[in-house]
């Protein structure tokens, strides 16, 4: 069950990143992941291909997936500001890695601490839904009657455009420890439910 669970996350994750859920099966790609060998370099290279969008190379970066780099939504279409929010993460994406905050536990493990910016959806999608709340009730005070959902979609798209002027506002820095797991001689990142958190804008 718990396999599981961790399998959706991931298919979650790269949902976000790639704009679709690329899901796997198949075995990872080999890469050369650390260069001099230490897990902070390691997860510099992880992040630095993250931030490139080189995706298919973040799978493989990964201890606890397996990914092949294939999409199964590579054809659906997504809203002019849908596509926005998600320029809005990948370029809105930053970090740091303490190098001296660098923790072997033992031959196979290690934590690395780092700082990450990045654009929040979670805070996107509330400030998002209080403007609109608000703005409906404006509007039905003045009268205007919505008798269907869908009639408060042009709000809804308006406001979004609106706050997409300013994306600044919406970034959240958070520092945290990085898993590492020594893998077939290389340091690879675990993908715990924190990071994913991060990575993905917080938007679960």
């Amino acid at each position: 069950m718990r396999n599981n669970t961790v399998k959706k996350h991931i298919v979650c994750f790269f949902c976000v990143i790639c704009a679709a859920a690329l899901l796997g099966g198949c075995a990872l790609p080999t890469y050369n992941l650390s260069f001099d060998g230490t897990p902070s370099k390691g997860l510099d290279t992880f992040m630095r291909a993250l931030i490139d969008g080189d995706d298919k190379k973040t799978g493989g970066m990964i201890y606890n997936y397996a990914w092949d780099g294939s999409s199964s939504l590579a054809g659906e279409t997504l809203g002019k500001n849908d596509r926005a929010i998600l320029e809005c993460l990948r370029s809105g994406r930053s970090y740091r890695i303490d190098e001296t905050s660098e923790r072997i536990v033992d031959s196979h493990h290690a934590t690395v601490t780092m700082e990450f910016t990045t654009f929040d959806i979670g805070k996107f999608r509330d400030e998002l839904s209080g403007q609109v709340v608000a703005q409906v009730q404006q509007r039905q005070f003045e009268g205007t009657v919505f008798e269907e959902a869908s009639e408060i979609d042009p709000i809804v798209e308006e406001i979004k455009a609106r706050l997409l002027r300013s994306p600044q506002q919406f970034q959240t820095t958070a520092s945290f420890e990085v898993e590492m797991i020594s893998h077939q001689g290389r340091w690879k990142v675990v993908l715990t439910n924190e990071l994913y958190s991060a990575l993905t804008g917080y938007a679960v």
